[in-house]
């Protein structure tokens, strides 16, 4: 009770430090509002203190106390166990934080409430009287795998448990249960729902928000297709129980019931718990919408809270479209058992979203409903004022962190998260992301739902541009004359972009067949508009690999990204143009990939898209696309013409900071005629999706021997592209080429990223204990030929609490050297733990990521000294 009160003179004063004389609003404060709302709350906990105190004081003298009554419902006198306390809320100058990281007060407010009935004035006392409840936390988070929740680890925990899988719970009562006299029931809603009028003789309910278990004295020989509950063990005055959910029901908080009978007692007894139960998805169940059958992968695509994930860093020499192009790792901490993280993917698909109707309480148990809403509501719509994440390409962040500034998902949620808590109408999108950002935030939501999930990057991917529906194909133009038009900035053009991240999720699929089973594209990154909002999928990988774009959920998108052609054309005006040739059948989609299960490195999963590419499969797949889209299915026959003179680029490695440098290749196939031409070279500072910077701009002429090859090196210095590169270090180069006296052309675009700058993560301590802090250290190594004068390192470490969450450089780091910077960390569990490290710098516009794995040991070994 104490600590109530102190609580509560914290509050008031803090509402003293936010009081403006007059009601104005100082900057950075939450207004006026707010301080009303603080003290409303006040006020209503210092009420419920006097009832409490008044409460208490009148039990002691054993008479009735005056203000019973008007006790607040969690402290009625009925409630016996401490095993869980009531919250209050704390305040920050944001407002109330949620319930996430919310510390717990030690009074003994308990976890379940009696609600008051005609059973308290029984004369005969017949009724068990609830003592005390155990929820066995530990036992239901190991076999339901939900022990590494933060709710799950609290001192004071919520019980997290997946659907379909019997869970326990012990109750103590007032005397033995007695079989065949006595009777327990439960009622489970969920949180947040209008329900059906309840009549607490209802044995069942038809409403799919409530469920009604009856308790059975022996465990069913089968399980029915709905709530089910039976007695486990019985022991005195302890009842152990086990029970089940529904295999399809609802994922989200639902308030449980307990009602006791007695055949001695025409009344009944009735108890409330305090705290919700979560129930989420269970791939681990085979009746459940997410189960995936090799629970060995479920470590890796639900449990694992850091993977990789691969970014483009350019085409491999001579750019063969049959070459796996280069990548680029990028460590990232998914965390989706941190604080906030469950409590925000439920806000995602259950709030009233501006762009569609809520979802039904049926929907909220469908894994192919929440997976496609939460595609939607991830991605910002300046129309809607709602989104997670805003998306940005123009290269300015200023009022907001850049795409690479990103290393983790957790405070991208919780800011959101938070900021919607505090302030439920204001635009909270996290400032800003690009695909790999969208694709992680995804993976993080999925995962914490209990729905298997993975990153995907696709290199060389088609983005048409929508007008007349897709037609998988990218478009290439050139003028009268041949020359390049897709730059011509008056006329927005299809793209190839270099590569581009979505999720995948895993799912069966009961709407469309099970033929359909297994990995679906679910890209919550804002691309076209798909059924007036913004979502993409789930589409399923075996539709896109097989041509079947009439299944609904974007199938016909994701088709065209990984398996359009690229086709040439004659630009003779808008919607006007003439067909000239098939440049390339195997540009698009060249390689996908994401993290191996067992390692860092890429899996190469190219062929779960689309069989090899120029096979009969894979054109007959295309075909079945075309015809499905009404389009002319004989264009699946035509072949690229095979030309006596061949053009190819080279890029070498290079470092940010060094020259870059590139050659175009012109190989003569024929043995006895020389041949002559010109080359148009444009190179561009252009990550994937920006409005690109022209660097240079130039023309070569060149002469090919007979069966011979030439090279055209080209190059651009550091101080040309070191204003405009971004902080992926993206370039790209562009080329036409004719050859004289022939009807050979060749147009192509070459991507390149410079070398991530070189960081290493060293761990100073030789043992790592739980719950002991240990020390570690990063080091930047600066290639530039100028020094860094600033630059800001960040740190993620699930399972460990972090001491420091930036690190600045402590000064300038000249151009060549090193700087390091030591930070410490404590772990919270055991086992294997990533540290993850990014680096930036905003004045050279330039990052990098880096981790490291470390073996934390639970106990460290006791040392026996002798005398």
């Amino acid at each position: 009770m104490n600590e109530i009160k102190a609580e509560n003179a914290a509050l008031r004063k803090e509402i003293s430090a936010k009081e403006v004389p007059g009601g104005s609003q100082e900057p950075g404060t939450s207004g006026l509002k707010d301080v009303k709302t603080l003290r409303d709350v006040v006020d209503e906990i210092a009420s419920d203190v006097k009832c409490i105190e008044a409460h208490v004081t009148a039990e002691k003298a054993d008479q009735p106390s005056k203000d019973s009554a008007d006790l607040p419902p969690w402290a009625s006198h009925h409630l016996i166990s401490k095993d869980f306390r009531h919250y209050i809320p704390r305040f920050t100058e944001e407002g109330i934080l949620n319930v996430g990281d919310i510390d717990l007060l030690e009074d003994e407010i308990p976890m379940f409430t009696s609600i008051p009935s005609e059973a308290d004035n029984d004369s005969e006392d017949s009724l068990l009287v609830l003592k005390d409840a155990d929820l066995l936390y530990q036992e239901n988070g190991r076999i339901h795998h939900t022990k590494d929740y933060d709710h799950m680890r609290r001192k004071h925990k919520l019980l997290i448990l997946r659907r379909g899988v019997e869970f326990g719970v012990d109750f103590t009562f007032n005397r033995p249960y007695v079989k065949g006299t006595d009777s327990i029931k439960f009622v489970f809603t969920l949180e947040g729902r209008r329900t059906a009028e309840y009549s607490h003789d209802m044995s069942f309910s038809l409403d799919p928000a409530i469920g009604v278990v009856e308790m059975k004295d022996e465990k069913p020989t089968k399980w029915l297709s709905d709530w089910n509950s039976y007695f486990n063990n019985i022991n005195e005055s302890t009842i152990s129980v086990q029970l089940k959910t529904p295999p399809k029901c609802s994922i989200g908080r639902w308030i449980m019931k307990l009602e006791v009978r007695s055949q001695k007692s025409k009344y009944s007894r009735w108890y409330q718990f305090s705290r919700p139960v979560y129930f989420i998805f269970n791939p681990w169940w085979s009746e459940d919408g997410a189960f995936y059958s090799r629970e060995e992968h479920l470590d890796e695509y639900v449990l694992a809270q850091t993977g990789t994930i691969y970014v483009g860093r350019g085409d491999n020499n001579y750019g063969g479209y049959n070459i796996v192009p280069k990548t680029a790792p990028i460590k990232w901490a998914y965390e989706q058992f941190a604080p906030d993280i469950l409590e925000c993917a439920l806000y995602l698909f259950t709030h009233n979203c501006p762009r569609d109707k809520p979802l039904t309480v049926i929907e909220r148990g469908d894994v192919i409903k929440v997976a496609r809403r939460l595609s939607s509501v991830i991605n910002f719509d300046s129309k809607d004022s709602d989104g997670v994440l805003w998306a940005r390409w123009n290269g300015n962040h200023d009022d907001g962190e850049p795409p690479n500034y990103w290393n983790g998902s957790k405070e991208i949620l919780q800011q959101y998260y938070r900021t919607k808590m505090n302030h439920p109408s204001r635009v909270a999108a996290v400032k800003y992301g690009q695909c790999w950002v969208f694709a992680a935030v995804m993976t993080t939501i999925c995962r914490a739902l209990g729905i298997p999930a993975r990153p995907v990057t696709n290199f060389a991917s088609a983005h048409e541009k929508l007008e007349n529906g897709y037609t998988f194909s990218v478009d290439e133009f050139v003028d009268k004359q041949g020359h390049d038009f897709n730059t011509n900035v008056n006329h927005k053009f299809d793209e190839i972009w270099n590569y581009h991240v979505w999720c995948e999720a895993w799912m069966q699929r009961e709407d469309i067949g099970d033929l359909f089973n297994g990995w679906q594209v679910v890209d919550s990154m804002p691309q076209e508009f798909c059924e007036s909002i913004y979502p993409m999928g789930p589409a399923p990988v075996k539709a896109c690999r097989r041509g079947h774009i009439d299944l609904g959920y974007d199938v016909n998108c994701l088709f065209s990204q990984v398996n359009s052609d690229v086709i040439q054309f004659q630009w003779l005006g808008p919607k006007k143009h003439k067909f000239l040739k098939v440049v390339s059948k195997k540009r698009i989609g060249k390689y996908l990939c994401t993290k191996d299960l067992n390692s860092h490195k890429p899996e190469d999963i190219t062929d779960t898209y689309k069989t090899k590419e120029g096979s009969f499969d894979e054109r007959q797949s295309m075909q079945n696309a075309l015809v499905l889209a009404g389009l002319p299915f004989n264009r699946s026959n035509l072949r690229e013409k095979d030309q006596e003179v061949i053009f190819k680029m080279a890029m070498p490695e290079a470092v940010i900071g060094s020259v870059f440098k590139y050659e175009i290749v012109i190989k003569n196939k024929n043995p006895t005629v020389q041949h002559s031409g010109s080359v148009w070279i444009k190179v561009y500072s252009a990550p994937i999706y920006y409005r690109r910077k022209c660097l240079t701009n130039f023309k070569l002429d060149f002469i090919v021997e007979p069966g011979s090859e030439t090279r055209l090196p080209g190059s651009v210095e550091y101080d040309q592209y070191k204003k405009f590169v971004m902080q992926d270090g993206n370039m790209q180069v562009r080329y036409f080429a004719v050859v004289n006296n022939t009807e050979i052309t060749h147009s192509n675009i070459g991507h390149f990223s410079f070398s991530k700058l070189r960081m290493t993560i060293n761990i100073l301590d030789t043992r790592l204990y739980l719950t002991r802090n240990f020390t570690a250290m990063v080091t930047i190594e600066n290639p530039l030929p100028v020094p860094l004068v600033d630059g800001m390192f960040s740190i993620h470490a699930p399972g460990c609490s972090r001491i420091q969450k930036k690190l600045p450089l402590q000064g300038p780091v000249p151009a060549g050297t090193t700087a390091s910077v030591n930070f410490e960390l404590k772990p919270l569990m055991p086992g294997k733990i990533d540290i993850i490290a990014n680096f930036h710098s905003n004045s050279e516009n330039i990052m990098t990521n880096d981790g490291i794995d470390v073996e934390i040991m639970e106990v460290e070994p006791e040392i026996d000294i002798q005398p």
